[in-house]
């Protein structure tokens, strides 16, 4: 997709017509240089031009900067040209927000969202953009624009005389042009992650009048351009860092800073301060619909304050952080009791060990099973054993079966094995639907894993980790590996339920042709929703 410059100015005077803009365009006219960008909502961008839209994910800079000329010239004949200003773009699609660990050579130079926790942040600090450079032999001055943060001189003196022999420079420091720039590091929102991954992280640079926004433990979605930055080697690497130019950021959560605290909440808080069973309050307050717990609940009241930084009298020095282990049989409202302290912090962080290991592992009720009695939807053939169903966890029933087999497959081909337990899930926010280049589809979770080749590896890929051009594995005849065309997300008309089946030994069964890995047990996603998914 190529728009020629008309094209893009073309595009943006649209956008800018809009009155919403217009009235920015009005605002940062008699607001500059307090005011000194616009915001533009991506979905208006799609919505007026959808094929702008996606040549903008692509050649941001391009696009973004002729959109920047495209401001200047709507503003009246009293503006200064020179005058700096920023186009931002938020509300990226979702097709453009791509997790850190997923990040790839070929979204260099693309205008991607990425979303986590913000782990570091610099204060703001200034950045030269336009350095002034004076010739140390005629004190001639050269305007030399400094881009990435490597600080770039001169080659040249304007004056020939000076070039005879290798010039020298002086910046002049107090004339040069700065903005002002704020380095954050971003890592993956632990709820993402499966058990024992750690959370990759990516540095970005957020300049201007966003700079100094961002503080750490703050939930955002950057949006920007990933760049790259050589490796700082004694010799020159083929190999480069990535980093992210941030064009604009979207908080998740409110900050402390936003709490309006009234005269008449600290005169409450100060008289509750006084209250000589104010432990015993705090103590009562916590989670109240779980009974008994006093103990626990105390030494998490007391975690959430903190302790105090001690010193000891060998020079020891001890930090006021409390840590807490608890233990116990499985009910007892330990993960009910650490959810609720979690909610009362703005920066709180609930997570539990296993409980990110694996996800559901199931397919739409629709999908045909090869068994030994014959071919049969799963829906009907769950449905059917389902007589005394046990709520195994909240969403996810099931039921131990006996004397059915299905079509699996081991190291010399297919095979039948017995089916040891049938499963009916409440169905997520999305599935996905594969559809090979032969006309086989699948409808399935996003981390439900079938057998297929990608990048020349075979192994077993979550259905959300494929794309159009790797294979899968059909048990059609002798079995083959066919060209997926399409991967698609589906996110309306969903079904109530998805259904799964546990073979033994396998953890495999044939449905619908494809080979689909099964489940094995089920265990709690504590992150997020808290929802109950399955492992294989």
């Amino acid at each position: 997709m190529y728009f020629q410059d008309g094209d893009i100015s073309t595009s943006w005077e649209q956008i800018f017509s809009d009155d919403k803009y217009h009235l920015k365009l009005v605002e940062m006219q008699d607001g500059y240089p307090d005011v000194r960008s616009i915001t533009v909502d991506f979905a208006d961008i799609d919505a007026m031009n959808m094929e702008f839209g996606a040549y903008l994910l692509q050649e941001p800079d391009k696009a973004l900067a002729i959109g920047v000329k495209v401001i200047k010239d709507q503003m009246p004949g009293t503006w200064d040209p020179s005058n700096h200003i920023n186009l931002r773009i938020d509300n990226l699609p979702t097709d453009a927000t791509i997790e850190v660990r997923n990040l790839r050579a070929k979204h260099l130079g693309t205008l991607v969202a990425v979303e986590g926790l913000v782990r570091k942040a610099t204060s703001p600090k200034p950045r030269l953009t336009r350095a002034l450079f004076k010739c140390a032999k005629c004190n001639a001055e050269v305007w030399e624009p400094q881009t990435g943060m490597i600080l770039r001189e001169p080659l040249f003196c304007p004056n020939e005389g000076c070039n005879k022999s290798a010039p020298h420079f002086n910046l002049d420091e107090r004339m040069s042009e700065y903005t002002d720039t704020q380095k954050v590091e971003i890592q993956e929102n632990p709820e993402g992650l499966r058990g024992g991954a750690q959370p990759e992280r990516l540095f970005g640079y957020i300049e201007d009048d966003i700079a100094g926004r961002i503080t750490p433990g703050n939930r955002v979605t950057l949006n920007g351009i990933i760049r790259t930055v050589q490796k700082t080697e004694r010799d020159k690497s083929t190999v480069s860092e990535i980093f992210m130019d941030v064009i604009s950021c979207e908080f998740e959560q409110n900050d402390f800073s936003e709490l309006n605290i009234t005269k008449e909440d600290e005169d409450e808080i100060l008289r509750m301060s006084k209250d000589p069973n104010i432990l015993k309050n705090i103590i009562a307050s916590i989670a109240p619909t779980i009974f008994g717990m006093d103990e626990e609940k105390e030494a998490v009241a007391l975690q959430l304050f903190g302790g105090s930084h001690k010193v000891m009298d060998d020079g020891t020095s001890l930090r006021g952080d409390i840590h807490i282990l608890l233990m116990g049989d499985p009910g007892v409202a330990k993960s009910q009791l650490l959810r609720y302290m979690s909610s009362l912090s703005p920066r709180g962080i609930y997570a539990s060990g296993k409980s990110a290991s694996a996800a559901g592992l199931c397919v739409h009720g629709d999908t045909l099973l090869d068994l030994e009695s014959g071919m049969e939807r799963i829906e009907d053939f769950v449905k059917a054993r389902m007589t005394d169903p046990e709520e195994y966890r909240p969403g996810i029933w099931r039921q131990e079966v006996s004397g059915d087999r299905i079509e699996s497959i081991n190291s010399i081909g297919t095979v039948l094995l017995p089916i040891t337990y049938v499963w009916r899930i409440k169905t997520p926010e999305k599935l996905i639907k594969l559809t090979t280049m032969g006309g086989d589809s699948l409808i399935l979770t996003p981390e439900t894993k079938v057998q297929a080749m990608k990048d020349a590896r075979y192994d077993w890929f979550e259905s959300s980790s494929l794309a159009p051009g790797d294979f899968v594995t059909v048990m059609k005849g002798n079995g083959r590996l066919m060209m997926l065309q399409s991967v698609e997300e589906l996110t309306e008309d969903l079904p109530e339920y998805v259904y799964d089946l546990t073979v033994e030994p396998a953890h495999s069964f044939l449905g619908g042709g494809f080979v689909i890995h099964n489940t094995a047990a089920a265990v709690k996603d504590d992150f997020g929703d808290g929802r109950f998914t399955l492992e294989a």
